[in-house]
């Protein structure tokens, strides 16, 4: 597992070009790592619902193959 990856993930906007780099190249784990780690915690709504929906489309895209 990444930190580096996690750390992008878990403190830089969504929106931020270096947030979906990161968000591209991390494993399925780390994503789940990242939006467990902010689960409760105030100001990371945006952050949890852009690796939700990447997580969903990586899903469909496995299930379509």
């Amino acid at each position: 597992m990444d930190n580096e990856n996690i750390r992008w993930l878990t403190t830089v906007p969504a929106t931020d070009v270096n947030f979906i780099n990161h968000l591209h190249v991390a494993t399925d784990e780390e994503i789940e790592w990242a939006i467990n780690r902010m689960l409760g915690k105030k100001g990371n709504a945006s952050r949890i619902k852009a690796l939700q929906r990447e997580l969903r489309k990586r899903a469909r895209e496995r299930n379509k193959k």
